[in-house]
Parts: C-alpha cells; structure tokens; sequence
C-alpha cells in the first residue's frame, strides 16, 4: 500500500507525518525505517523536508493470525485502503475465548494470506455476535487512525415485536447494568444516546424499521426498542423471545474515504 502526501510548508519528517494523521509510534517508526519513503520519487536523504515536496509512503505490515477460518469472506468493498464485508448472524467480530476460530477477524486474515495482501487486522466498526452486516476493516494502522476520526453514518434494518404506528426518534440515556456485565439499562446517569427509526414494512404483529445511529453505545438499539414496548425479535437478552435469531442487520453505512476523500455509500443490498 502506498500513501502520497504533499509537503505544504517547511518541516521535519516526523512532524510533517504527524500532520497527515500518522500517530507518534508510528512516525517515529518509519523515520527509523527510511527505506519505505521516497521524496520527489528519490530515496530519502534528509529528515528535513520543504514545500512542494511529495513523499511516497510505502505501509506494509506483518500478517498475523487470527485463528483458524473454514468460511468464505462477503465482500461488499474494497480498495488498497478499505475492506468491507459483510458479517453472518451469530459470528464474533474479533477473536473471543469462546470464539478463538471461525470469527470474522479470522475470514479476514485468511483472505489476506490467499491474496498477498499484507496487512494485520485493523476492525474500524464492530457489530454484536448476533447482529449481522456490514463491517469495515482498515488494511493498515494508519487507515485505522485516520477513520477512528472519521464520522460514519450507520443504517440497521430490525424487525420489533409490536406494531409501531409513525416514525420516531428515541433519547434516553444508556449505562451499563451494575447487575449484569453483559447488559446496559436506560438511566438519567448514562451517555447520552440516539436513535432514530422509519417503518419500513409490517409482517404479522411485527413492525419493520430503518435505524439510523446518531450516537454508537454497546446494544443500544436493542436496548432502545425494548425500552419503548418494542423489543427486537429473536433478542432473548433485552426481551423474551429464546432460540430464534436475533433479527438486526446492518445494511449501510456512509462515509467521506480517508484517502481518497469520495464519498463512500455502502450497502448490503442494491
């Protein structure tokens, strides 16, 4: 993977990689490791840069195992920069003690081993063990900094119990269960959390809604929806339902590319 930059006014090398969004450890990393950059398409001399110089950056990691994988990966995107990929149902995002083998980090990093590509696992977004969709993964810590201060809109499709008459915007604050490690509660002590919802269909007594996430707290639409009466279906932890799937998908997610600066809209579904 390669990054340009163009020096907008006099500096040092650490400094000005710092300035493109390249962490201290990292700046400092390939300042001792010069090899990987070039200035005006010649090898790096001189850690003092000017204006008008190019730099070309040259990121490659060491790939890392992410325990065994025995699934094929859901592409949905991807680019010398971005992964996207969509999650199954009842799959761990990252390894676990329980889920070692067969989560999503390691389809990736067997993907990454089949194709050259040499990269650790870098997961941007995470979705519950039970939540399916979509998934963004960085193909290098740099691309993992710079989308950590990225805004990325994010669109879920869940079908609740009940029947929700008009659009809505649920506000209640969200903090984790002093009785339970496992789950969150709404209380006036919690973070603030938003989430808005549009129907979309009916099927049976169950209403199907868009959510859009305006803020991003561990199972807050779950927990959102079973606060109003409106518990998702097949959620055994915020609601009643026991051995059924958990029916919350994300399907879209929107958001300015960190190096080529386009707009990205991405969707599970055409």
């Amino acid at each position: 993977m390669k990054v340009v930059c163009s020096i907008k006014k006099d500096n040092d090398l650490i400094s000005a990689l710092m300035e493109f969004g390249f962490s201290y450890d990292l700046s400092h990393y390939l300042y001792r490791h010069k090899e990987n950059i070039l200035v005006n398409n010649k090898p790096l001399t001189s850690p003092n840069l000017k204006v008008g110089d190019v730099l070309i950056i040259n990121l490659v990691e060491e790939n890392k195992e992410y325990g065994k994988s025995s699934s094929p990966l859901h592409i949905v995107y991807e680019d010398d920069y971005l992964l996207i990929v969509s999650k199954r149902k009842n799959q761990a995002t990252i390894p676990t003690i329980n889920h070692y083998n067969d989560n999503l980090s390691s389809d990736v990093a067997n993907y990454y081993l089949e194709n050259n590509i040499f990269s650790k696992i870098h997961c941007v977004t995470r979705l519950d063990y039970e939540t399916s969709g979509l998934v963004i993964f960085a193909k290098h810590q740099y691309i993992h900094n710079l989308l950590m201060k990225t805004e990325i809109e994010k669109y879920y499709i869940a079908k609740v119990h009940g029947i929700i008459n008009e659009n809505g915007c649920i506000k209640l604050p969200i903090i984790k269960d002093p009785n339970d490690k496992k789950k969150r509660i709404i209380s006036k002590d919690g973070k603030d959390s938003i989430t808005e919802y549009e129907i979309i269909d009916y099927e049976k007594n169950c209403t199907i809604v868009k959510v859009h996430l305006l803020t991003g707290r561990t199972h807050q639409i779950r927990v959102h929806f079973s606060s109003i009466g409106y518990p998702l279906v097949g959620d055994s932890l915020y609601g009643t339902d026991q051995n059924k799937d958990l029916e919350l998908e994300c399907c879209n997610l929107i958001f300015i590319h960190p190096i080529t600066k386009k707009l990205l809209n991405i969707r599970k579904y055409k």
